[in-house]
């Protein structure tokens, strides 16, 4: 039964599994180097001039962390160390009992300023199971069963400095600068990610007469729609926002459980499509081993020129044949 214009095969080849896998592990680095350079070079300064309190409020939370000595600010690298185990017991000592001082509460940044290092660990239900009491040189004396316990007495110290530091971050005085600086980076580190990804996964696909990103390009794939012609711009556009929210905002969300169903999708799929691909309709090809036409249209035009070739040869050869025969 001779075969219809419409149910003609398409002659496109589906994207390897292997390569399209590699094709977005290069896009992802690329991805990463774009975002890099955005956030420290444009996104992030911009941001800060923007925000003229910036700096201050930098630097008064960062005063809080030094001058509370619960950590280690390295000035040269900008950077906040957390101390050794050794020092957990005896700099969350000094922090109650020097630091979180009567005489200085409005202007250290403390949850509990007023009370003293024993107080705050008799008060503490979960400690009252480890410890008996804190003598007048603020040593803990522990329950018989952990005295000798070193494991129980590393984690007891690691629990009172944990406590110490929470103290610290919830204190009304240090949320109000960190909350600032928070959202400051929290907001340029938004835009940058939203920018990086118009520039890896956007802007070349719409460029590229083929829909291709960077790792596309090196590994010969292209987009296509579903039945193997050109993709549009709008199903680009689509797909773009598609793959954003599927593999980057619910993948976050959801620990990257998303993205992994989506690469589950395209592995059983008939034509390996991603999630993002059954949204916008559109599927990866292997572009080395395929044709692609317009829409549906041209490649008939092209087949029935094919056609219409292949009968003009057939036609020259019979006659050649029959005229030999004579």
């Amino acid at each position: 039964m001779e075969e219809t214009k419409e149910e003609r095969v398409v002659p496109v080849v589906n994207a390897g599994l292997v390569k399209r896998t590699f094709a977005g592990i290069i896009d992802i680095f690329v991805l990463i180097f774009v975002f890099l350079l955005l956030q420290s070079f444009a996104v992030f300064p911009i941001a800060k001039a923007i925000a003229k309190d910036y700096d201050t409020n930098y630097k008064t939370f960062i005063s809080y962390y030094t001058d509370s000595n619960l950590v280690i600010y390295d000035e040269e690298k900008d950077q906040l160390n957390p101390l050794e185990e050794k020092d957990y017991l005896s700099r969350s000592i000094e922090y109650y009992n020097d630091y979180c001082s009567v005489a200085n509460a409005n202007v250290h940044a403390c949850s509990t300023s007023g009370k003293s290092f024993k107080e705050v660990i008799i008060e503490d239900e979960q400690l009252k199971n480890y410890v008996e009491n804190v003598d007048e040189e603020n040593n803990l004396i522990l329950k018989d069963e952990y005295k000798d316990n070193e494991e129980q007495i590393n984690l007891i110290n690691q629990y009172i400095y944990s406590k110490a530091l929470n103290d610290l971050q919830t204190s009304e005085l240090f949320i109000k600068p960190y909350k600032y600086v928070s959202n400051v980076q929290n907001y340029s580190t938004y835009i940058t990610l939203a920018l990086s990804l118009a520039l890896v996964y956007l802007l070349p696909t719409m460029i590229s007469k083929k829909g291709q990103t960077i790792g596309k390009m090196v590994f010969k794939l292209a987009l296509t729609n579903q039945e193997g012609f050109a993709v549009k711009k709008s199903q680009i556009f689509v797909r773009f926002l598609a793959f954003s929210a599927i593999n980057i905002l619910l993948g976050l969300m959801s620990y990257m459980l998303i993205p992994l169903v989506s690469f589950t999708f395209m592995i059983f799929s008939k034509k390996n499509c991603a999630l993002h691909d059954y949204c916008a309709v559109t599927r990866v090809i292997d572009d080395k081993n395929s044709v692609i036409y317009k829409n549906r249209e041209e490649f008939n035009t092209a087949m029935d020129n094919e056609e219409e070739r292949f009968a003009v040869i057939d036609e020259k050869r019979n006659q050649y044949y029959s005229e030999n025969k004579k």
